[in-house]
This record gives structure tokens, C-alpha cells and sequence, in this order.
């Protein structure tokens, strides 16, 4: 699968951006490594104050992460979701794998618009493992 076929999966999918980002950044991420053996970053964005500053902190291990506005891959200078381009890169955080993970796993922080059972099928169809994700 090439990573154009890869983008217009993830895209056709019901809300992956209302509730549903962190995890197409996950598995955007975990795509290219596997298979294209390409390393990436998962940029949260928050424009909220608070929330910003707890993902922050997060970075040093004071807290868990929470939820963001948007969930994004920067490659090289380049920043984008499974939608195209992102240019509004303000409160934006490079998030650890790890704690990428714990924030997905914190589902009542995300929008219940993103139905999880596709999750399933995101790793079925781009050959990944998202076992760690809770559905």
C-alpha cells in the first residue's frame, strides 16, 4: 500500500478527525515505520490553556496526558493529518509514542464521534498493531 492509498483509507473513515485523530496519527506513524521504514513525530495541538500545559507537563512526567484539539504528523518541515496540510501550529507539543497511547486511552477525554470498532479495521487494513489502543 502506498501512502497516498494509505491517507485515502484513513480519510474515508466516519469522524477520524472528531475524536479520532490521535489515533490516525498512531497509525499514520506505525505505517510509515513498518512499512516504508520512515520515522515521524505525533503533534498534539491544544488550544485550550489548560489542557496545553498538562500535556505539557506530561512531557516531564508530572502528569498524564489528556485529550487535544488536534492530533497531527510532522515529517522533515512538513505537518499534516489524513485531510491534508496543517498550518495552524500554535500550542503544539511533539508527544512520545507512550504517551500518545495514554492519551488515546483516556477515551472519555476524546469525542464519542469516532466509533473505536474501526480501529479494527485500521489494523487489518495497514498491517499494524494497535492492540494497545482500548476500544
Amino acid at each position: 500500500m502506498s501512502i497516498n492509498q494509505m491517507i485515502i483509507f484513513l480519510k474515508n473513515i466516519p469522524n477520524i478527525n472528531s475524536g479520532g485523530c490521535a489515533i490516525a496519527a498512531i497509525s499514520i506513524k506505525r505505517f510509515l515505520k513498518i512499512h516504508k521504514n520512515i520515522n515521524c513525530d505525533i503533534i498534539f495541538r491544544n488550544a485550550d490553556e489548560e489542557e496545553y500545559l498538562i500535556n505539557k507537563k506530561s512531557l516531564s512526567g508530572l502528569n498524564n496526558p489528556v485529550s487535544c484539539d488536534h492530533a497531527f504528523i510532522k515529517l522533515k518541515k512538513s505537518y499534516f493529518d489524513c485531510e491534508g496540510k496543517q498550518n495552524r501550529l500554535i500550542q503544539c507539543l511533539v508527544m512520545p509514542e507512550k504517551l500518545v497511547i495514554d492519551a488515546i486511552n483516556n477515551k472519555n477525554e476524546w469525542n464519542s464521534k469516532f466509533n473505536r470498532k474501526y480501529v479494527s479495521a485500521i489494523e487489518r487494513k495497514l498491517k499494524i498493531d494497535l492492540s494497545d489502543i482500548i476500544r
